[in-house]
């Protein structure tokens, strides 16, 4: 699931439901859901250690990328 598919889902979502309110962060420390508010999170890797109920929504093969005038200065 790409970010820009994200987007589009929740912008549909609050056309279908006016009163629903979505926040989209971007970040990759473990949070306090609970104590922060959050009902949902999407969270990319393994969930170790959790108690939350998790779902597999989708893969999301990633890579690393760089120049070739980026890697000839390192």
């Amino acid at each position: 699931m790409s970010l820009p598919n994200l987007r589009d889902s929740a912008a549909l979502a609050l056309t279908e439901h006016p009163n629903l309110k979505v926040a989209l962060r971007n970040d990759d420390e473990r949070q306090a859901l609970v104590i922060q508010g959050i009902d949902v999170t999407i969270w990319f890797g393994k969930l170790d250690h959790s108690i939350a109920r998790a779902k597999h929504l989708a893969d999301s093969p990633r890579g690393i990328v760089a120049s070739s005038e980026y890697l000839a200065q390192y």
